[in-house]
């Protein structure tokens, strides 16, 4: 038995693969812009905070107990570590504010101080041995959400 299509139904047929084509490419046009996106916030995310760990870990070390102002020696080493990485793919230096990205503890479990919260002869002051670091990257630019932004 042998199936023969009318030579009108081949053309009523010829523009479908074209369609289902386009509807396919965009959506995987739309998936990789996305992929990319994600990729690069993830890598901003990770450059983030291995500056943020390098800046308490400067921090923390420079909590010694035996200066009264430890806590500003220990905020300047621990933003002009965080200051030499970069963020972005390497392209963007990490942006730091004194008293603002820096807090310090004498627990673990706070509470948690910002260098001018505290005089410098307090007693407390001295008995500071935690520090946190808190980076933040405003306005990341993306690829596609941009240019969904914009249709």
């Amino acid at each position: 038995m042998v199936i023969r299509m009318h030579h009108s139904n081949l053309r009523r047929q010829q523009g479908a693969v074209a369609v289902i084509v386009a509807i396919v490419m965009v959506a995987m046009i739309g998936m990789a812009g996305l992929a990319l996106d994600l990729g690069k916030l993830y890598v901003a995310k990770a450059e983030l905070q291995n500056a943020a760990d390098a800046c308490a870990l400067a921090a923390a070390q420079a909590l010694t107990g035996s200066d009264g102002k430890q806590l500003q020696i220990s905020e300047a080493a621990g933003i002009a570590t965080a200051s030499r990485h970069r963020v972005l793919f390497q392209s963007h230096a990490v942006s730091t504010r004194a008293d603002a990205s820096l807090d310090f503890a004498a627990s673990l479990s706070g509470p948690w101080y910002h260098s001018s919260d505290l005089a410098v002869g307090n007693a407390t002051t001295l008995s500071m041995r935690y520090a946190r670091c808190a980076l933040v990257e405003e306005n990341i630019p993306t690829w596609l959400i941009q240019v969904l932004n914009l249709i």
